[in-house]
């Protein structure tokens, strides 16, 4: 949504319906427009409904050598 903000193509207020590939919709909207830190910013809403499919269970092997992730930068130390 701030993508398309910043694009001029959804306004704050304006609601924006997404359709999924079997035709459940969610509503997005701008709430409000904002700032964090030095950029501009949005304050976004998000209504639908969905429905739970399955559940997951995430295991950790202990001799993970990162165990909280990891970002580019950790890897690509310059």
């Amino acid at each position: 949504m701030a993508v398309m903000h910043a694009r001029g193509q959804l306004q704050p207020g304006e609601d924006y319906v997404h359709a999924g590939p079997l035709g459940t919709t969610f509503t997005r909207r701008i709430e409000e427009l904002t700032r964090v830190g030095s950029h501009d910013a949005i304050v976004p809403s998000i209504s639908g409904q969905g429905w739970k499919y399955g559940l997951l269970s995430w295991l950790l092997d202990p001799t993970d050598p990162f165990p909280q992730g990891y970002t580019v930068g950790d890897i690509w130390a310059g």
